[in-house]
Formats: structure tokens, C-alpha cells, sequence
């Protein structure tokens, strides 16, 4: 990797973590890399060529690549080599000995992470939530079905609370799926575990004091792979409104505080078109990787003022980009570690979903299970 791609990399991340904009989009280290959309980005695992371990092979698992010029072909998943040779030990009779190589790669059968982010999100909130995920392979190397489940910590000028947030749940397939391109489809929800609206002292809050958006989502998305490059398209669609009941209050006591934030009574999300691009960097055992998230909000979010009246979120609506930045480092055959910080360049002027975040940290172990 060269030297000013490195600099690029640490410049974006120091950058990120610099910031002092608003932007939706940073609800966890997912949504800044696409990640709740459940798009997978499994590595391959490269298996010894030993007859032991391909015995134990699934022969879904295993593809001959052998290309129309007689020689392996790289995007296949085996490549297999004859050498003929010739031996003479026992005089010129000609015994010709066989040697052939496989490499093999599959995806793993099950996949475990576990994560904590942290993200600094509007006046003053901060927002630090535990994240388990898993993986299963459904069939072959084509169908995989992922959960999601986070807890949040939540803690402001207005108090503190915990609970758990929206499960993620999706199902992706590989229509291509080889060793330097691919091409997966993801259908997915997010799955309220609260009606966002949990109390402190008796009194609704703003969303970002909320672990859970309160509505049912349905959650759609593309990603092609090519090489060292990734493109990503998503949707998000709310089918339901939430049950907040947060509105400004004149006459309470600490209204400069309490009233800092966008109202979002029995708010209605508008809907999100997503698309990420970004680029990935090898370094030995380590991977490297930057990217530019952009959120398009394609509507003026709603909400029921004091008068019962339902009116729209003036502002809400447009786009929010990110920059994003993350490192791979390989523990070993079946681990690793990543390390994820997001934040806002671009923002909207309203945002009534409690989105904003200033910045996002994200660590997360992840084992594959063959």
C-alpha cells in the first residue's frame, strides 16, 4: 500500500473525530457503513490443499476453476494443478507421478460479532450501545440470514436510561458470488423493542434519549464488490409512526434545557435512500478502509403539535453524508478485530429522528465458525 493512501486514511479518521456538525444517519457503526442493512461482507477462508481436509469438504463448498486456456482460473473457488513428471529410479521406464494442488475458499457456516460503539450525539447526549450479531449460511455459498441485537446506555442533561434497541433482522443472496467480484441483494425490517417513549421523572423525551425508533422498518439493499472496491445501495421504509410524545413545554422550570430539542410527537419518519462507495487497503494481516455514506431524507418528517394538529418537520428533509474510515486486523484464521470511526460532513437542518451524532467509535470482535 502506498504511503499517501495511508496518510489519506489517517487525515479522514483524525477529520471524523474532529467534527462538531449534526448529521442523521450515525444511529450506530452499522448505519455509517451500511451496516444495518445487513449487507455481508464475509472473507473467504483458504483451505490447505492436504486430501484429509477436502475429504471433509461439503461438496457445495467446492467448484473446479479451470479456464478455457487449460490453466486455474482465479475466480473460481478450487484451483487445481497437474504436474507430470517422469521417474528414472528404477531404470528409463517411464512412471509418471500425478501432483495436484487445490486451493479452496467458502464462506463460514455461522458468523458471531460482538461490538460497542460509542457515539456523541445533540446537547450534550451520549450514546454507548453493546451489539451482538449472527450469521447463519442458509444455503451453499448463495443464501445467509443475520439478527442483530444492541442494548443502549443513554445519558444527557435530561437523565439517564438504558434498554435495548431495535432488533435487525435480513436475509442476503449472492446472485455473484467469486473471489474479486460479487453481487448481493439484502430484504431485511428493524423491529421495535420499545415505543419510544421511555421516561425520566414522568416526562416524554426527545428522541435522542430513545433506544428504539418505535416503528417498524423495512430495510432493502444492493452491494457490488469488485476487487478492492465496493458499491452500495440501500432503502429504508417506516411503516409505522412512533408513539413519542415529546413537544416543548414554556412554563417548565428548565425550558432552556428541556426545549433544546426537535419536537417528535407521534412523529412519522420519512423514507431514506442510502449510497455508500468505498475503497479497501491491504497490509499484511490488516485491512484498511474508507468510504463516503450518503443519506438522502426523501421527505419532511411529521409530528402532532400541541394543537392536535399533524404538521410537517420543516427541514427535514435532503441529504446527510458521511465519511467513514475502519482497520481489519486478522487475530487469526477464524477472528479479527475492527475498528470503525464515522462522522458528518454534510447535514440537515431538522432532524426529528434523533439520529444525530457528532461522531461514532465502533469496536467489534468476530469469529467465523466453519
Amino acid at each position: 500500500m502506498r504511503t499517501p493512501a495511508i496518510g489519506l486514511l489517517i487525515g479522514i479518521c483524525l477529520y471524523c473525530l474532529a467534527l462538531r456538525a449534526n448529521a442523521q444517519g450515525c444511529s450506530d457503526g452499522g448505519v455509517c457503513s451500511v451496516g444495518s442493512l445487513s449487507i455481508l461482507g464475509f472473507d473467504y477462508q483458504e483451505i490447505p490443499s492436504d486430501k484429509t481436509t477436502l475429504n471433509k469438504l461439503e461438496l457445495e463448498d467446492a467448484y473446479v476453476g479451470i479456464g478455457p486456456d487449460g490453466k486455474p482460473d482465479s475466480s473460481m473457488h478450487v484451483l487445481t494443478k497437474i504436474q507430470t513428471g517422469t521417474g528414472y529410479e528404477n531404470g528409463p521406464s517411464a512412471d509418471t507421478t500425478k501432483i495436484v494442488y487445490r486451493v479452496v475458499s467458502r464462506f463460514p457456516r455461522y458468523q458471531l460479532v460482538f461490538g460497542v460503539h460509542y457515539g456523541s450525539g445533540e446537547r450534550n447526549t451520549s450514546i454507548l450501545t453493546f451489539q451482538l450479531e449472527g450469521t447463519v449460511r442458509l444455503y451453499k455459498q448463495k443464501m445467509f440470514a443475520q439478527l442483530k441485537i444492541p442494548y443502549s446506555f443513554v445519558n444527557g442533561n435530561l437523565g439517564s436510561l438504558q434498554a435495548p434497541g431495535d432488533l435487525t433482522l435480513s436475509l442476503s443472496y449472492y446472485l455473484i458470488e467469486k473471489r474479486k467480484k460479487n453481487l448481493v441483494l439484502t430484504l431485511g425490517g428493524k423491529f421495535p423493542t420499545n415505543d419510544a417513549n421511555l421516561l425520566v421523572n414522568n416526562r416524554p423525551l426527545p428522541m435522542p434519549y430513545q433506544t428504539s425508533l418505535g416503528s417498524y422498518d423495512l430495510l432493502t439493499g444492493i452491494k457490488f464488490a469488485y476487487k478492492s472496491w465496493e458499491i452500495t445501495a440501500g432503502y429504508q421504509h417506516a411503516f409505522t409512526e412512533t408513539n413519542n410524545m415529546y413537544l416543548h413545554q414554556p412554563f417548565a422550570k428548565d425550558a432552556e434545557v428541556y426545549n433544546n430539542f426537535f419536537e417528535s410527537n407521534q412523529m412519522k419518519r420519512a423514507d431514506d435512500a442510502i449510497f455508500r462507495i468505498s475503497r479497501s487497503f491491504r497490509i499484511k494481516k490488516a485491512t484498511l478502509n474508507a468510504g463516503a455514506l450518503g443519506i438522502y431524507h426523501l421527505q419532511e418528517d411529521t409530528y402532532i403539535d400541541t394543537s392536535g394538529i399533524r404538521i410537517s418537520a420543516t427541514g427535514s428533509s435532503g441529504l446527510t453524508l458521511n465519511l467513514n474510515a475502519s482497520a481489519v486486523f486478522k487475530l487469526n484464521k477464524t477472528s479479527d478485530l475492527t475498528f470503525l470511526v464515522a462522522g458528518p460532513v454534510v447535514n440537515r437542518k431538522t432532524r426529528t429522528d434523533g439520529l444525530t451524532r457528532q461522531f461514532v467509535v465502533q469496536l467489534a470482535w468476530r469469529k467465523n465458525i466453519y
